[in-house]
């Protein structure tokens, strides 16, 4: 494939060319919430068994102590470290949403830039520059992929994901434009992940492998291997291989004056983002009536095309698997429990009766003419009355003060219960002004644990 536009170098030169004091201040500021929320979602996740597994594999491995688990007293390779804290900022699917990708941006991009933060003493402001970089590579990758890269089947936090993190160590590792090149090649030999694994594990270890990939990628390109420096433009390339519609204007479109990464949505609710309109739907009606369970007679919802295939799961076995059913999510809701609590979402809540009950009264409808992240609920009550409630999630929350303070709560309930209440707070104080920092030790300190993880 060749085109006029000759996306891989130019985003490249890009992502190389970025400087800290001339990134809008915006920029900044949404680059730091994703941190934050990165930060926050990783400490809660090592709590999953999930983590377990990693660390028994990277314990059994081996190998030279270069980096950070957070939340945790490990210290691991490179590698190990990117795939550890990129898999568990994802267990929770808490994570932050950018719907160009359409994927998690930060749990790729956020542990490779960590990781060689530690090894280099990078500044924060070195670090910050490399994620909101990184971040918005990722969102230009998904815009030239389209939207049959993700219809058929490919999870882009793993595959585009791993072009995130490949840029983010690029940077940190002083990598000339030719070494980019050749890393970039790298990754898309590299680049993986299956829709077919989402509900499982395997879907929270797309970002962890996305995040060790980027860093191996950037790692071998700076010892001088090359591969395919042309791997968004070549044919038998990344694009032409895992998209029916690549469109390279739509990537390069207003590069360096319109910012994607601005438009990241940070989540509310602990489950699948497809949920989030219904939950939202919903969550109007019942924050305007004092509704008890026994109220409703029966409830209708409304999803799109796309959330109706995403989120499609009735029958919830596991946890990851309730994450992605609107039903029972909606029944949670009905029934005062709170979905922005990691804890409510645990196997008990399947059986508990009232639980089962109110889910039982959801009836889901498919409506085609929606826009992908719109759902429509209406909750009949015994009394005859119907409250109705709709939600379009498609735009990031405008008013960067605002979600500063949501994302500040969110982050203190999620690292407080692994770091305790004192060292998170500080831990917030210092991700405040990271970009003043002169390294990342102290808020590493913080972050980890001399004690033996359990």
């Amino acid at each position: 494939m060749t085109t006029e536009h000759n996306v891989t170098e130019t985003l490249a030169e890009f992502a190389l060319k970025a400087e800290f004091e001339r990134l809008p201040r915006q920029v900044v500021t949404v680059a730091k919430q994703c941190v934050l929320d990165w930060l926050g979602c990783t400490l809660a996740g090592t709590k999953d068994p999930f983590a377990k597994i990693l660390l028994e594999e990277i314990s059994e491995q081996g190998g030279n102590k270069q980096a950070s688990v957070v939340g945790t007293n490990v210290r691991c390779t490179l590698q190990q470290a990117a795939l550890v804290n990129g898999a568990l900022s994802h267990v929770l699917d808490y994570d932050d949403v950018h719907l160009d990708m359409p994927g998690h941006p930060s749990a790729p991009v956020v542990p490779a830039a960590l990781a060689l933060t530690e090894l280099t003493n990078a500044t924060g402001a070195d670090f910050i520059t490399a994620v909101a970089v990184a971040i918005e590579v990722e969102c230009r990758i998904g815009r030239l992929m389209g939207p049959t890269h993700y219809s058929h089947g490919w999870n882009p936090s793993g595959t585009i994901g791993t072009f995130g993190a490949t840029v983010a160590a690029a940077r940190l590792m002083h990598l000339s434009i030719k070494q980019l090149l050749h890393a970039l090649g790298l990754a898309g030999t590299q680049a993986a992940g299956l829709q077919s694994m989402i509900k499982t594990q395997a879907m929270t270890f797309h970002s962890g492998r996305a995040a060790s990939s980027g860093v191996l990628a950037a790692s071998l390109a700076a010892k001088g291997m090359t591969a395919n420096n042309q791997v968004l433009d070549c044919a038998q390339g990344f694009a032409a291989t895992q998209s029916q519609a690549v469109n390279p204007s739509a990537a390069l479109q207003g590069l360096n004056k319109e910012w994607r990464i601005l438009d990241t949505i940070f989540k509310h609710h602990v489950c699948c983002f497809g949920a989030h309109p219904a939950l939202e739907a919903t969550y109007s009606s019942v924050r305007e009536h004092d509704l008890a369970p026994g109220d409703i007679l029966s409830v209708d919802a409304y999803v799109s095309t796309f959330i109706n295939k995403l989120c499609n799961v009735t029958d919830p076995q596991t946890v990851p698997e309730m994450k992605f059913c609107i039903p029972l999510n909606l029944a949670m809701t009905l029934t005062g429990v709170d979905t922005g609590d990691v804890d409510s979402y645990s196997l008990e809540q399947i059986t508990r009766p009232e639980i089962a009950r109110t889910k039982n009264l959801v009836q889901m409808h498919h409506e085609p003419t929606f826009p992908d992240w719109q759902s429509d609920v209406d909750i009949h009550l015994k009394d005859g009355t119907t409250l109705h409630g709709t939600a379009n999630l498609a735009e990031a929350n405008r008013d960067l003060a605002d979600q500063d303070q949501r994302l500040s709560s969110k982050f203190l309930n999620l690292a407080g219960s692994t770091l305790g209440k004192s060292s998170a707070a500080k831990a917030l104080d210092l991700l405040r002004c990271i970009e003043e920092l002169p390294d990342l030790k102290t808020l590493m300190a913080l972050s980890t644990f001399e004690k033996e993880f359990q």
